[in-house]
């Protein structure tokens, strides 16, 4: 053969379809030599053909025997068809035993033919299977489906074969904080918690100081080993999973979608009433500030929500009726962790009578106030005053804003106060010169939580 032939990929060879002497006559060749095998003129493997068939029959020899060339070709082949056909052999301790160990760059299925394992270290007798989660020399190089594991209150230490897979899924009912050991490799996993419980799952290598991840109910994550410590994958990107709005006055509690790793909370208190106004006699007037708007806060949190939250919208503040006193607002909540209050209500007025040049206020509700926000913590518009001059020209308190809405604009003539909307104040109501009836001021917008959830 011409020494500069070069292997391309169009000379891959025939496969071998049948082992040589499949269905021929043929003798089991034995491993070893023996005393019988050497009289007889058997082939071995570890002697091959024996002198005595390299000897003239003249002079005592023996031939070779046709059983023996197929049965050693029939061995030859069988093997080269198995390679054929993609197929490799699963670690063998009594192999690995006579053969010295396995050579660095060893390539093995495992026992599952799922995946195969590669050798990282020369003259590797360890079986890469094995229960402890410990270092073996051998790394997963491939592995197919995942692997499902049922955790109560007790540490969980996988085997090889179990954290080869790409995907773990934890399953049952947590009753305490556990640990759940992993081999020390590099090397990437996606865990989909699907626990129930107010409890954390530590994912951490059997390597003595090493660090770990804690993975919370309901949460998916890739989580990556640098041979030590398991951390989460920095470079994944968070991906917006869903949009919670929570904006009827009430209780409730939020749970977070599978996936989440991370939300942002938005919080508005319920806007504060606008104040009433009493049925006036001729020549008078009467009317009311406008309701303060909800405070406002805003934050990023990456813990303290995967086992559910208490969310509170508070209610927007009643408006005042006739000479009656308006409500504040209700504080809207994110547990214990995110809080807005809600806004003061503005103050009603008894009828007044004033000259040309006179002025007179009524005061408009101060807005709520916005705390435990990571980015923003604000407070909502203050009410407008109801200012009185003459009769002929007066408006009443327009409500206070809020984050997410105008406050409500102010009554003019005789009318009740309008309404605010998403925490915002609601506006004074207005009467002038007997109009023979009383008027209610608007009632403050109810408060708003808005919940982001991010991967």
């Amino acid at each position: 053969m011409n020494s500069g032939y070069k292997m391309n990929s169009s000379d891959i060879p025939s496969r071998t379809l049948k082992a040589f002497s499949v269905n021929g006559e043929k003798n089991s060749i034995p491993v070893d030599s023996s005393s019988s095998t050497l009289a007889d003129g058997d082939a071995t493997f570890d002697s091959g053909f024996p002198p005595l068939t390299m000897t003239p029959i003249g002079a005592g020899g023996k031939p070779p025997k046709g059983k023996d060339m197929n049965g050693i070709l029939y061995s030859v082949t069988l093997k080269q068809r198995w390679q054929d056909a993609g197929m490799g052999y699963p670690f063998d301790s009594a192999f690995s035993t006579v053969a010295g160990g396995y050579p660095k760059g060893a390539i093995l299925p495992n026992s599952s033919l799922s995946g195969t394992w590669i050798n990282t270290t020369e003259s590797n007798n360890n079986n890469p299977e094995v229960s402890t989660a410990t270092s073996t020399g051998w790394v997963p190089l491939s592995s197919y489906g995942q692997t499902v594991v049922t955790l109560s209150n007790v540490n969980y230490t996988m085997s090889t074969l179990q954290a080869s897979r790409e995907r773990i899924v934890l399953n049952g009912t947590l009753t305490a904080n556990i640990y759940l050991y992993l081999p020390p490799w590099i090397k990437e996993w996606t865990v989909e918690n699907n626990t129930s419980g107010n409890f954390y799952v530590t994912l951490i290598t059997t390597q003595t100081g090493a660090a770990g991840y804690s993975s919370y109910p309901n949460e998916i994550v890739k989580v990556r080993c640098d041979g030590v410590n398991i951390f989460r994958n920095s470079t994944e990107p968070g991906r917006l999973i869903s949009i919670k709005t929570y904006s009827t006055a009430g209780a409730y509690t939020y749970t977070p979608s599978r996936g989440t790793n991370s939300i942002e909370v938005e919080v508005i208190g319920g806007g504060g009433g606008g104040g009433g106004a009493r049925a006036t006699s001729s020549g008078y007037i009467a009317g009311g500030g406008g309701g303060g708007g909800g405070g406002y806060a805003r934050g990023m949190l990456t813990t303290g929500f995967r086992s559910g939250v208490s969310v509170t919208v508070g209610a927007g503040g009643n408006g005042g009726v006739n000479t009656g006193a308006s409500s504040s607002g209700g504080a809207s909540t994110f547990g214990g962790l995110i809080t807005a209050s809600g806004g003061s209500g503005g103050s009603g007025s008894n009828e007044e009578q004033h000259a040309a040049g006179s002025t007179v206020q009524y005061a408009g509700g101060a807005g709520g106030i916005g705390s435990g926000g990571s980015y923003v913590n604000a407070a909502g518009g203050p009410g407008g005053s109801m200012l009185i001059t003459v009769i002929s020209n007066t408006i009443a308190g327009s409500g206070g804003s809020s984050f997410m809405s105008g406050g409500a604009t102010p009554a003019q003539g005789n009318s009740s106060g309008v309404g605010g909307a998403y925490g915002a104040g609601g506006a004074g109501a207005l009467s002038q010169s007997n109009p023979g009836s009383f008027f209610t001021g608007g009632r403050g917008g109810d408060g708003v939580v808005i919940i982001k959830e991010y991967s």
